[in-house]
């Protein structure tokens, strides 16, 4: 099966259009949000990075690193989860703005 660029382009607009809303749910600045989202994981709910110099990984939407797994111990499991990503997010945001990211806004 090999979809047609029309399917393919409407399939990923509509992912793109869902994790736009997910990110923009929050209420910091939606634009600085969707840049830190894209640069870190090209918008990919699923995105897990290679090991890190430091032996840790970053996950999901956010690339949310391993150092955060204790401050989540309830969500961590659903971390490749967009909506999770995007809570812990939230809350490492209100904590330390952009500076945890390697992408900045």
């Amino acid at each position: 099966y090999h979809p047609t660029t029309t399917t393919t382009t409407a399939a990923i607009s509509a992912v793109e259009l869902s994790m736009e809303q997910i990110i923009c749910a929050k209420p910091w600045n939606c634009e600085e949000a969707l840049q830190v989202a894209y640069c870190e994981s090209r918008l990919n709910p699923g995105a897990i990075s290679p090991t890190n110099s430091n032996g840790t990984r970053d996950w999901g939407l956010m690339q949310i690193n391993d150092v955060w797994r204790q401050a989540f111990p309830v969500s961590w499991p659903n971390v490749l989860d967009a909506q999770t990503n995007i809570n812990m997010a939230w809350h490492i945001y209100q904590l330390y703005g952009w500076q945890p990211w390697t992408c900045k806004p």
